[in-house]
This record gives C-alpha cells, structure tokens and sequence, in this order.
C-alpha cells in the first residue's frame, strides 16, 4: 500500500494522510525516537505545481515505551509493614521522558487493581 499517494482521489479529497512510522524509520528516512518532522505541501494541477506551503509543525515521532521487566521483590525495603518493588526499564522509552510508573496488583483473579501511580515523584 502507498500512503499519501495524491493520485489516491481519497487523500486529495481529505487534504490528509497518514504514514506508518516503520516507514519513517526505514531507509531513505531513517528516523529515531525523538526526531521531529517538518515538512511542507505542495498542490500539483494539469498546469503546475504550486510553491512550498509553510512548514508543518514540526511532528515528533514517538510511541508508547516497553513494559518495564524483571519485576521483584526488594528485600532490602521489604518488611512486615511495606513492600518494596524493583524493576528495569524496558528497552525502547519511546523517545520521550517516562513520567510516570504504576503499580497493580492481583488478587487471583486476573484482575489487576492499581495500587499507586506516580512513582517517579515519591520519595520513601
């Protein structure tokens, strides 16, 4: 499939498109988390092609990170009245600052209940 293919009646139509961002991070572009966008619009009609339209907002490619991993328990916190958590960080963060950690739990039933949010900012 081509995306933001003008001869696609449908694109020309919305004045919008979309692209996956594997193909942003595949060759030619080779984009990394992190990285921003800018780009311009041209129209094209039997006649010509128009001049550059301003530049874009300058998009950011992101997604959401891994799941943390190697999740135990830190038995140098661990006692009768708290538990302490130990984790890692997965491998990709998204290419933005994680701001935020929760932890959920279950109770047998495969339902998970959160029990705290907003890791990061806690100090024990």
């Amino acid at each position: 499939m081509t995306y933001c293919d003008g001869l696609d009646s449908s694109i020309v139509t919305a004045t919008q498109c979309t692209l996956p961002l594997l193909t942003l991070q595949a060759s030619p572009f080779s984009l990394l988390l992190g990285d921003s966008i800018v780009a311009t619009v041209t129209a094209t009609n039997k006649y010509g092609e128009s001049a550059q339209s301003d530049q874009g907002n300058g998009a950011v490619v992101l997604e959401i990170p891994d799941a943390p991993i190697n999740l135990q328990d830190d038995v140098a916190v661990t006692t009768a009245y708290v538990i302490g958590f130990t984790w890692e960080d997965g491998t990709s963060f998204g290419g933005t600052e994680i701001i935020d950690y929760r932890i959920s739990w279950d109770q047998g039933t495969s339902l998970y209940t959160m029990l705290d949010e907003g890791i990061l900012v806690k100090v024990y």
